[in-house]
C-alpha cells in the first residue's frame, strides 16, 4: 500500500482519529483514513488473488501501478524485442487492449479472470502476441470509430467512478441519489453530453434560485468525476442564492405545539392517525436535544434510558441506521425540564412498516403538517442552536454537541437569530455588564479596606514597639528605685546605730 503522511516510519497501522473531534482537520483525516482502509482492502485482495494464482500454478501475477493493475508473466519474446541473454522468454507487464485494469473490486475480479485465461494459453503453448496483448492496431486494420456515449451511459460510468473511492454506505448512497435526481431531471439521458446541453439545462432554472444552485453543484461533481472537459464556470451559476429567512419557533411555541399531537378522528385506511404519540415523542427528542430528524432513529436506548444517566444524555449509535452524517455522538440537553415534561425517557419510536430511513424522516415532515405545526422538523434544531447561543454556551462546545463544525455553528445557525433572540441576548449581556461593574466596585472597596487594614496594622506595630520601649524604661526605673530604697534604708540603719 502506498505510504501517506499519516504513516510513521516503521509503522503500518492506520492512524487513530477521535470520532468526537468535529473540526475540519479531523473530518479530513477521517476521510483519508477511510480511503486508506479501502486501498488496504484492495491491496489485501491482490495478495489473496496472487496466492490463489500461485497455488493453482497459473504462472501469472497481478501488479499494481498507481490506479491501474497489470498482469505480470514470463512470455515468449515480443515481436521486435530481444532478451539481453538471448533467451526465448522474457518477463513482461501485460495489459489487455492497451490499458490496465482499474484498482477496484470489479477491476481486480476482471484482472484475475484475464490472468487465468493467459495462464491457460501459456500452459497449452497457445500464447501468441496478438493485438489483444500488444495493445495497438496493425496498419491493415481500420480503426473502428467509437460511438459517443449518451448521458444515460455516462451516468452508469458516473456511478462506478463515484463509488470507486467511497465506501458504499447509506450516507454516500443518499448523496449519490440526490445527484442522479438533479441530473435526470434536467439532462436528456438519450443525448450526448456537451457544453450546450449543460448550459441549456442551467438556463432552464431561475437565476439566484435554489434549483440553479443545486444543479450547478451537481454538474460540477458529475464532470469532475467522469473527467469531462469543459469551459463552464459552474461557480458563477451558484452566486446570488441565499436560503429563505426561517421563522425559528420560540421555547414557548415549541412547548405549545408539543401538545398539538393528539388523537384525531381516523379516516378509512388511515393508519397514521394512530401514531400521534410516536410523532410527538420524536418531536420532543428533536426539541430537547437538537438532533437531526434522522438521528432520532439512531438512539441507543440501553445507554440513554439507563438509571445511571442522571444528566439525561442522549447516545447516538450510527450502526442502528447504517451510518450517520457525523458518526456516533453524545448529546447534552439544554432544557432538562423538557426531558421530564415530555416524558422522553419513556421511548415511543416510530413503528413504520418500512425500514427505509428517508421514508421515515419524510413521514415526520408530513406529520408536522398534518397536526398543524407551523414549522418544519429541522427548525427545532435551529432553535436548539440559538438557545445555546443565548444561554452563553461556548461555540466550540455547542458545535460538538450538535455534531458539526465551528464554522457551521457560526455561519449557518446563528444567522437565524431573530430580534427577540437578540433582545434577550443583549438583556443578558447588560445584566452581565452590570454584575461585572458591581463586582469591580466591590473589588475596589475591598482593596480600600485592605489598604486601611494594612495602615492600621503598621500603626499597631509601631504602638507595640513604643509600649515595649516604655515597659523596658519602666523596668529600669523600678530597678533604680529599689536600689535607692535599699541604700536609704541602709543609711538610716547606720545613722541610728551611731
Amino acid at each position: 500500500m502506498p505510504r501517506t503522511k499519516f504513516h510513521r516510519k516503521g509503522d503500518s497501522e492506520l492512524p487513530e482519529v477521535d470520532p468526537q473531534d468535529l473540526s475540519y482537520q479531523a473530518m479530513w483525516r477521517r476521510r483519508q483514513v477511510e480511503q486508506m482502509q479501502v486501498e488496504r482492502g484492495l491491496e489485501n485482495k491482490i495478495d489473496t488473488i496472487n496466492t490463489h494464482l500461485k497455488s493453482d500454478r497459473v504462472g501469472v501475477t497481478l501488479n499494481r501501478q498507481g490506479d491501474l493493475v497489470y498482469l505480470v508473466a514470463t512470455l515468449p519474446v515480443k515481436p521486435g524485442d530481444t532478451h539481453p541473454q538471448g533467451r526465448k522468454h522474457k518477463q513482461y507487464k501485460v495489459s489487455v487492449h492497451g490499458t490496465g485494469f482499474t484498482f477496484s473490486v470489479d477491476g481486480l475480479n476482471e484482472a484475475e479472470k484475464e490472468a487465468r485465461d493467459l495462464g491457460l494459453l501459456k500452459t497449452k503453448g497457445l500464447f501468441q502476441w496478438t493485438e489483444r496483448y500488444l495493445g495497438k492496431k496493425t496498419p491493415q486494420e481500420e480503426p473502428t470509430p467509437q460511438k459517443p456515449k449518451t448521458i444515460g451511459e455516462m451516468l452508469e460510468e458516473f456511478e462506478q467512478k463515484y463509488f470507486r473511492r467511497r465506501n458504499r454506505k447509506r450516507k454516500s448512497e443518499r448523496t449519490f441519489c440526490d445527484y442522479i435526481y438533479w441530473l435526470k431531471r434536467f439532462l436528456p439521458v438519450d443525448k450526448v453530453l456537451t457544453e450546450k446541453v449543460m448550459l441549456d439545462a442551467l438556463h432552464q432554472t431561475e437565476p439566484q434560485s435554489k434549483t440553479r444552485w443545486y444543479l450547478a453543484a451537481t454538474l460540477s461533481v458529475f464532470c469532475n468525476t467522469i473527467k469531462f472537459k469543459h469551459d463552464i464556470r459552474f461557480g458563477e451559476y451558484k452566486t446570488g442564492y441565499s436560503p429563505k429567512q426561517r421563522e425559528i419557533p420560540s421555547d414557548e411555541e415549541i412547548e405549545q405545539d408539543f401538545y398539538a399531537f393528539k388523537p384525531r378522528e381516523r379516516k378509512e385506511k388511515d393508519t397514521a392517525s394512530d401514531r400521534w404519540a410516536e410523532y410527538q415523542w420524536h418531536y420532543g427528542v428533536m426539541a430537547a436535544w437538537g438532533v437531526r430528524p434522522e438521528e432520532t432513529f439512531a438512539i441507543d436506548f440501553e445507554k440513554t434510558c439507563a438509571p445511571t444517566n442522571t444528566r439525561k444524555l442522549l447516545y447516538l449509535n450510527e450502526v442502528i441506521v447504517d451510518g450517520l452524517k457525523t458518526g456516533n455522538r453524545v448529546v447534552f440537553p439544554l432544557h432538562k425540564k423538557w426531558v421530564e415534561q415530555f416524558d422522553l425517557m419513556n421511548p415511543k419510536p416510530l413503528k413504520h412498516r418500512t425500514t427505509n430511513l428517508k421514508t421515515k424522516v419524510d413521514s415526520l415532515s408530513k406529520a408536522f403538517k398534518r397536526y398543524g405545526i407551523s414549522f418544519v422538523p429541522y427548525d427545532l434544531r435551529h432553535a436548539f442552536a440559538i438557545r445555546g447561543h443565548v444561554l452563553g454556551i461556548p461555540v466550540n462546545e455547542m458545535a460538538k454537541n450538535m455534531g458539526h463544525s465551528w464554522e457551521m455553528q457560526v455561519k449557518t445557525y446563528q444567522k437565524w437569530l431573530k430580534l427577540a433572540n437578540r433582545i434577550e441576548l443583549w438583556d443578558k449581556m447588560e445584566i452581565q455588564m452590570e454584575e461585572q461593574s458591581e463586582l469591580e466596585r466591590v473589588k475596589a472597596e475591598l482593596e480600600a479596606v485592605k489598604e486601611e487594614l494594612m495602615c492600621e496594622r503598621t500603626e499597631r506595630i509601631h504602638l507595640q514597639a513604643e509600649n515595649q520601649r516604655l515597659y523596658t524604661q519602666y523596668q529600669q526605673l523600678h530597678q533604680d528605685f529599689v536600689t535607692l530604697a535599699a541604700f536609704a534604708e541602709h543609711h538610716r540603719s547606720t545613722t541610728t546605730s551611731s
